[in-house]
């Protein structure tokens, strides 16, 4: 907890300086920064009148209402979901899980037979063959033989192939309505951080242009102010939640948080979320399920589908689901 109160501090602490910026210059023409500067006098002005010269130039000064209400909402929104997080997590930790939990994981030691078990689950679940799977996870478990090491080796390329499956074609939409309501309420919180940047950013250009243009051009220079904003809200979020996950599972427990988290990984995607498999370093956690191809593993024989770590790394950052 101490390590999340000094990042929300200092991000409380940017956004405040940032939101309390000084116009810089007067005479920047069309510059992006003069009209990024001149949106926080906006910020404090008072209502439009005719009298004042620099409010003249303003094609659209009913907008300024507007955009100011849209960056209000936007410090809100960041601010709640920041603050909301100890409180999800409390809740997460408080779940007791259920069998859904089998379409998510392998029950037991990591085997080919548990592995094999788990696709017949999914089977079963969706009343379809999982053909192209089952000959995918064959060919791994061959080059294994060869070796003669532990399917283990592809423990997070398993886990990414089967995960997809576990939702079915409509992955985003299958795992929201699977979401409980605290989760969806989080989740929903999260994409609004991304999007009420975009729309202040859409607000900040109707001021002087056209709705039509404003949206054109906002959402893409809103994406420039909103994806580090987002990002590392998300990543503070996604950070705690798996860390508290793998410790709850090292407990013995953690079925319901293997179950929030599969939710999460499943309504984003698949992308922009390091689910528990996830190997630090060793893929990047924005491919999500994409399958990485590189260099081979340890004492494994060449393939283009080898593992791109060690079984040594493996068995180091995937110790907490041994058994």
């Amino acid at each position: 907890m101490k390590k999340y109160k000094s990042i929300l501090l200092l991000f409380f602490f940017a956004w405040f300086i940032n939101s309390n910026a000084k116009t810089i210059s007067k005479d920047s023409g069309f510059s992006l920064f003069s009209k990024i500067n001149s949106s926080f006098v906006f910020l404090n002005a008072p209502s439009y009148s005719s009298t004042n010269d620099e409010y003249k130039e303003i094609n659209y000064p009913e907008n300024i209402s507007k955009f100011r209400n849209a960056v209000i909402f936007s410090i809100l929104i960041t601010i709640s979901f920041l603050i909301n997080i100890p409180f999800f997590l409390k809740w997460a930790k408080k779940q007791k899980g259920s069998d859904e939990v089998l379409l998510y994981n392998v029950e037991g030691n990591f085997t080919y037979l548990t592995i094999l078990l788990w696709i017949e689950r999914l089977e079963f679940e969706h009343g379809t063959i999982l053909h192209k799977e089952r000959k995918k996870i064959e060919s791994f478990y061959s080059v294994v033989q060869k070796g003669k090491v532990s399917i283990k080796i592809y423990k997070r390329k398993v886990h990414d192939i089967l995960m997809i499956k576990a939702f079915g074609q409509k992955m985003i939409r299958t795992a929201f309505s699977r979401m409980g309501t605290y989760s969806k309420i989080t989740f929903l919180m999260d994409i609004a951080i991304y999007l009420s940047i975009i729309y202040a950013s859409i607000c900040l250009l109707s001021i002087d242009y056209s709705w039509l243009a404003s949206i054109f051009t906002g959402v893409f220079i809103g994406n420039i102010i909103a994806a580090p904003i987002w990002l590392v809200c998300h990543l503070i979020f996604n950070h705690f939640l798996k860390s508290l996950s793998r410790k709850e599972i090292k407990k013995g427990d953690g079925i319901g948080l293997r179950i929030i988290m599969a939710h999460f990984y499943g309504a984003f995607g698949g992308v922009i979320w390091k689910d528990l498999y996830y190997i630090q370093g060793k893929s990047s956690w924005t491919n999500g399920p994409l399958v990485t191809r590189g260099a081979n593993g340890a004492n494994i024989p060449q393939g283009g589908d080898n593992s791109r770590w060690s079984y040594k790394e493996a068995e180091k950052d995937l110790d907490f689901d041994k058994d």
